[in-house]
Formats: structure tokens, C-alpha cells, sequence
């Protein structure tokens, strides 16, 4: 809605969102695979461009445009993009983000007016080999005058005892917290 001094209130994006003629889903498959559902009743999309960026923690890493001219009133077709997952780093998040804008200009809105748009999870490919895991028993415990350490495999948990809160916490010797 619109408060009084004109200003939009957060449940306009809402509603914007419920009611876009376009919807985007993961698409099933392996890679970036994106369902693309044209919800208009008459009208294909080649009256709108769509782009896509790949974040990576807040920060746009890839992007690119895609071709949905073809597809027709109430149909959906599963589109694969061409995002390198094996760049991206296995302890960060990313989010795909699609966004469909109008080609031309209309009576309503201007060219390059935001009509759609969604966000899809990208899982990272890891390169990283599976956590070791000892064979008998279970974590390994280390105490000294200033901190307590839990160990199973390659993960190591510090304890400070000074402060009382995690102070380390590391995988195959590499420090993740910081």
C-alpha cells in the first residue's frame, strides 16, 4: 500500500511480487537450471528482458541475459545457465537473481520498468576432500591453562576460558573464524 505522504510501504513489493506476470523456480536437473513460467493469458515474453546476476555473499560475481521470447502464453520452459559454479567459494552464500524489465515503453510504465523478478539459492560445487574421520571413538578433548580444544577429524573447536565464547574454530588446519 501507499501511506498517505505518498510513500510506498513494504507490502507494496509484496504485492508486486504475488501478482508479476513472470515466475522464476530451480528447475530440477543438475547445473543452474531455471524454470521460467510465463503467467500472462495471452501474450508471450518478447515484450520483456530478462537478466540474471550471481551473487556471492552480496557481491555481484557473474551476469548475463536471457531469451524468453518463445515462450508462450501459460507456459514454462526449464532454461540452464551458464553460471562457472566451480569459481565460486564452498563457504560463502550465493543467490541467483532474475529480473524481467519491459523492452519498450508503454502508457503505464517506462522502458526498463522492473515487471518480475526472483532469487534462487546456488549451492557451490566443493573441490575439498570429505572431512577424515577417526575410526574409533569419538572427539579428542585438549585442555590448557587458557583454552579448551574439541578435535574429531580435521575440525578443531577452541574454548577460551578467559572469555568463555569460541575462540577458533578451524577445518583441515585452516583458521574460519576470524
Amino acid at each position: 500500500s501507499v501511506s498517505a505522504d505518498r510513500g510506498p510501504r513494504p507490502a507494496l513489493v509484496q504485492v508486486k511480487y504475488v501478482y508479476q506476470p513472470i515466475g522464476f523456480e530451480q528447475g530440477p536437473g543438475s547445473g543452474v537450471v531455471v524454470r521460467i513460467t510465463n503467467r500472462q493469458q495471452w501474450l508471450d515474453l518478447s515484450m520483456y528482458d530478462v537478466t540474471w546476476a550471481l551473487e556471492s555473499d552480496g557481491r555481484k560475481a557473474q551476469a548475463g541475459t536471457i531469451g524468453v521470447a518463445s515462450i508462450p502464453a501459460g507456459a514454462a520452459r526449464d532454461i540452464s545457465i551458464d553460471v562457472n559454479t566451480r569459481s565460486l567459494a564452498p563457504y560463502q552464500e550465493h543467490w541467483l537473481t532474475l529480473s524481467a524489465v519491459r523492452r519498450a515503453r508503454t502508457r503505464w510504465a517506462p522502458s526498463g520498468h522492473e515487471v518480475a523478478f526472483g532469487q534462487i539459492r546456488i549451492p557451490a560445487k566443493t573441490r575439498r576432500r570429505p572431512m577424515s574421520m577417526p575410526s574409533v571413538g569419538g572427539p579428542q578433548r585438549n585442555i590448557t591453562d587458557s583454552s579448551t580444544s574439541w578435535s574429531i577429524g580435521d575440525l578443531v573447536v577452541t574454548i577460551d576460558h578467559e572469555v568463555g565464547g569460541l575462540s577458533g574454530f578451524s577445518v583441515d588446519s585452516r583458521e574460519l573464524l576470524t
